[in-house]
This record gives structure tokens, sequence and C-alpha cells, in this order.
């Protein structure tokens, strides 16, 4: 099961998870949040629409006139109690999914470009990144082979693909977009890892774990934040 379709189910109805949709969950990290946020999501609306009801005799001592003001009142309260809940829900799913979503559409994008003949020296590679405000301490070990500032979410941000051992990466610096904690994705044959970092993030995608995991180890750790 791909992370699309866990998704797909886990909206429609957290509480009854196929077996594949639970196995696929204890795979992925995200998944997993996405379906306690799903969970919460729906106890809430559950509380929002159990409001009171006055009893039939209550409401036959009160004005026609008071009836009717408190009923709209209790459907205007209704409405904004509902909107603010599923406004939470979305606060809670949305970023992060939709930070994947972008991520992954833009090295989608750019899954052609020409790479460099050998690996950029350090000095050539923090000539393009001194801009940026970030230096990254480059290795034999970890050879980065394509290095350019490309438009995400409104800001040029550092764009480049760094060799491991178990493959190419894909490794994007934003300064400007700040997560709280490490992220993890599995989505559209891409996986990868959201780091926070300095004022902000590092993005590290590729096509296999491994490549991911290792980069996530050793590259992150070489971002230097100078501004």
């Amino acid at each position: 099961m791909e992370c699309a379709e866990f998704k797909h189910a886990a909206g429609a109805e957290p509480q009854r998870l196929s077996a594949a949709a639970r196995e696929h969950m204890s795979r992925c990290m995200a998944c997993e949040r996405y379906a306690q946020h799903m969970l919460s999501l729906d106890d809430l609306l559950q509380r929002a629409l159990q409001l009171p009801v006055a009893s039939p005799m209550r409401a036959q001592r009160r004005p026609r006139t008071i009836q009717r003001t408190t009923m709209r009142w209790l459907a205007i309260a209704a409405s904004f109690l509902l909107t603010a809940v599923i406004g939470a829900g979305a606060w809670l799913v949305l970023p992060a999914m939709t930070l994947a979503s972008e991520l992954i559409d833009h090295v989608s994008a750019e899954q052609d470009i020409v790479t460099a003949a050998q690996p950029l020296s350090a000095a050539e590679l923090n000539t393009m990144l001194r801009s940026s405000g970030v230096q990254l301490s480059s290795s034999r070990e970890h050879p980065v082979w394509y290095a350019m500032s490309c438009p995400f979410r409104g800001k040029d941000v550092p764009h480049l693909i760094v060799q491991t051992a178990q493959g190419r990466v894909t490794v994007l610096m934003l300064s400007h977009v700040r997560v709280r904690s490490v992220q993890r994705f599995d989505e559209q044959g891409y996986r990868g890892t959201i780091l926070p970092s300095g004022p902000g993030s590092v993005a590290i995608i590729a096509t296999n774990q491994e490549a991911v995991e290792e980069a996530t180890k050793h590259v992150a750790a070489a971002v230097t934040w100078i501004q």
C-alpha cells in the first residue's frame, strides 16, 4: 500500500483501517501521525455535533421569539465550532503533507538536470551557497555534483545533488521553512527526511531509503548557517 492510498482510507474511516493499512502504518511514521490526527479530528467532530437540545416542556414555556433567537445562536455557535475543529485538524495534518508534496513536485520537475562531469570543489560550492547564508563542508566521501539556486515557496534556496555510497540524493536548504521536529515521508516513489536546521530546515530526498538515511547522518551535519 502506498501513502496516498493509506491517507485516502484513513481520511474516510480512521476507526476501521484494513490489515494492509495497519501494516503500512507500522512502517511509515508520517502515515501513523496522519492516522492519529484523523482520529483526533473525528473525535472532535463527534463532540461538536453533540450539542444540548432543550426539552419540549421547557421549549413550550418560552416565547416563540426567544426560541427562534436561541436556535439561531445555537446554529451560529455550531457553525463556528465546526469550522474551528476542521481548521484545527487541517493545520495539524496539512503543513507536513503539503511540504512533502511540494518537495516531491520540485524534485520531480528537475529530475533531468545536467550534473557536472566531476564533483564541485569546496570553494566552488561555498561561493554559490554564500548568498543563501549557508556553508557545506564537502568531502570525498560525499561529493556534491550539482549546486544551483532554485525558487521554493517564494524564495531562492540551494538545491544540491550529493553522492552517497547508496546513491545520489537531493538536498534542499530551506532557511525560510521551519519544522518543529524530524519529518519523514514515502510518497510517489520518493523517500525523504525533513530536519530542523538553523533558522529553517534541510530536506533530503532520494528514491531509496538507504541513501536518505546515509545522507541524513552525514550530509545534514555538514550544514553551517552563517546568517
